[in-house]
């Protein structure tokens, strides 16, 4: 669980980071910075298994909400990092 990813956000649909078995992939990232304008509170979907991230919302517009499928998550409001576990 490495290296680092600039994720475009922009817009007003939740995003669903890709996961793959043996394959590069979004999750697998251990610091993501989101970027882009979003107009309205979204949420970043991220897969229902322990990893760490540092999440660096270099956004602008609403909030990103981080969380799993299922969970309640961590809200990031626009330009603050913040280091989670999830």
């Amino acid at each position: 669980m490495h290296g680092y990813l600039t994720l475009n956000i922009s817009g007003s649909s939740d995003v669903t980071l890709t996961t793959g078995n043996g394959v590069p992939d979004q999750a697998r990232n251990a610091m993501i910075e989101l970027v882009g304008t979003i107009t309205t509170n979204i949420n970043l979907i991220v897969p229902t298994v322990t990893h760490q991230y540092t999440i660096i919302a270099n956004h602008v517009g609403g909030n990103v909400t981080v969380k799993t499928s299922s969970g309640s998550g961590i809200i990031f409001t626009p330009r603050k990092e913040i280091y989670c576990s999830l």
